[in-house]
């Protein structure tokens, strides 16, 4: 049995957070299933994330244990054509976005069963890039490979602390990321597997087996560039982001009335600094992107929010 990670990488502004997410999950994952692709969510061209020679460099120590996807296919679908009436057309708008994102999905895990990693056995974190599974110790790891032998669950959630803008921007928004049956999965990897963040799942409750994820820990351009390929289409510019930044709050909740508004976000104290992989809590001073404003709760009373 084992735990393999299978996630897409968009821009090679995340990078960043691919190598910390690799750094710290090694000790536990067995194979990374790293989707790249020339084409955005939207169906936009774009250049591929990672460069010839990038794992050689940054983790030359992994790069065995790295099924590297690269997709080349643009999926042209359009309105009017055949394959955008049986395939696209039951995903309007904003769900033709989401979309192409689970095709995605779904070529990297065709990817590890064809390779030579293949473990029937395997359970899959299905996350993303910013996303890092969390096993403190190896009674833990242990523990988790006894249950799953045990019981053989389909599928498990798993918490997830999220981080907003920095390493150290903890918010009180906890939600789930699943942790999915291969074997289970494989008479519909579609819908089990590329769709699973979209369905609800047992809840493995642990304090020791979790996930954090770093959304939006990316410099400003990086930030400009995701929301112009995100899935969601809302039309978010330079200056909607510098002020979410300057209030410390989420992007997609500038334009929500001050009631709505999540006002959670705050810089970790060193006892809360247990949550962070270790590899991240070790080189936080070099990681952090001290994007977010030192005086945001300043102003958010100035633009009429609470503090």
């Amino acid at each position: 049995m084992r735990l393999i990670s299978s996630f897409s990488i968009c821009s090679h502004y995340e990078l960043g957070l691919l190598k910390s997410k690799l750094l710290s999950e090694c000790e536990y994952i067995d194979t990374w299933i790293i989707t790249d692709n020339c084409y955005s969510t939207r169906r936009d061209s774009k250049e591929y994330a990672i460069q010839d020679g990038w794992f050689n460099s940054e983790v030359p120590n992994l790069t065995d244990r790295i099924i590297y996807n690269r997709i080349s296919s643009t999926f042209p679908f359009s309105p009017g054509s055949e394959s955008y009436h049986k395939i696209l057309q039951p995903f309007h708008g904003e769900g033709t976005f989401f979309f192409v994102e689970q095709l995605q999905r779904l070529s990297g895990i065709t990817r590890y069963i064809e390779s030579s990693h293949f473990d029937l056995d395997s359970y899959v974190f299905v996350s993303d890039v910013d996303e890092i599974l969390i096993i403190k110790t190896n009674q833990d790891y242990n523990k988790l490979l006894e249950l799953l032998k045990k019981h053989q669950p389909s599928s498990l959630s798993l918490v997830r602390h999220k981080f907003l803008y920095d390493y150290d921007n903890l918010t009180n928004m906890q939600r789930t990321v699943p942790l999915v049956s291969l074997r289970k999965s494989l008479k519909c990897l579609f819908s089990s597997i590329a769709q699973a963040r979209l369905m609800n799942h047992p809840l493995l409750a642990s304090e020791s087996i979790y996930s954090v994820e770093f959304h939006n820990c990316l410099p400003i351009d990086g930030l400009v560039t995701k929301y112009k390929t995100y899935p969601h289409p809302k039309l978010i510019d330079n200056s909607h982001i510098l002020q979410c930044l300057k209030l410390n709050i989420p992007v997609e909740h500038l334009d929500i009335s001050a009631g709505s508004v999540d006002l959670s976000p705050h810089t970790i104290d060193i006892a809360e600094q247990s949550l962070l992989p270790s590899f991240i809590r070790a080189n936080l001073s070099s990681l952090k992107l001290n994007t977010i404003s030192p005086h945001y709760k300043q102003y958010r009373i100035a633009y009429g929010l609470p503090e």
